[in-house]
């Protein structure tokens, strides 16, 4: 495959054409080079290309590289709710960090409200602290933007349970 090799757009687009064949290794290293080619002036687009990189290190199961990698993005971008999240879906993962996970996901929240996707993020990280009115709170809002969703509604049940055990 030829491609202009003074591109950064064509290395992000070959980096997301590798990637959506699970092809991580080729795919990062696309990435890379989109990156190495961006000047520091377009952080936006620069912001994009290391969230990408970040979900291939991730998807890859390095999740070292892809810490450094969505940390680098929201520096960025600050206003990448999908950087914010998927950094705080990560330490929820791992199981550290809470607090910041909880400020990282409430900040994706604060940016795109209507993502039900981060309040269930939420109600998951509260779970795991078993703050349980907190995580029912988070999943209620989760509900309320995809009522239909049949695991907010079985996570609302877990949780209903919980509370109910700890009376």
């Amino acid at each position: 495959l030829d491609i202009d090799p003074s591109s950064a757009d064509n290395y992000h687009n070959l980096g997301l054409s590798l990637a959506y064949q699970d092809k991580m290794k080729s795919a990062i290293g696309s990435y890379l080079q989109s990156i190495k080619l961006r000047s520091s002036l377009e952080n936006r687009s620069l912001a994009e290309t290391y969230f990408l990189l970040a979900e291939a290190y991730n998807h890859s199961s390095n999740k070292i590289a892809a810490e450094k990698a969505y940390i680098q993005a929201i520096e960025m971008d600050d206003s990448l709710a999908k950087g914010l999240h998927a950094l705080a879906r990560l330490y929820g993962q791992k199981k550290e960090q809470p607090e910041k996970a909880i400020y990282l996901v409430k900040q994706a929240i604060k940016i795109e409200p209507e993502k039900a996707e981060y309040h269930n993020t939420l109600a998951l990280l509260y779970y795991q602290l078993e703050s349980y009115n907190l995580a029912q709170e988070a999943l209620e809002a989760a509900l309320a933007i995809e009522p239909e969703n049949q695991s907010y509604q079985i996570g609302i049940e877990k949780i209903t349970e919980k509370l109910a055990k700890s009376q």
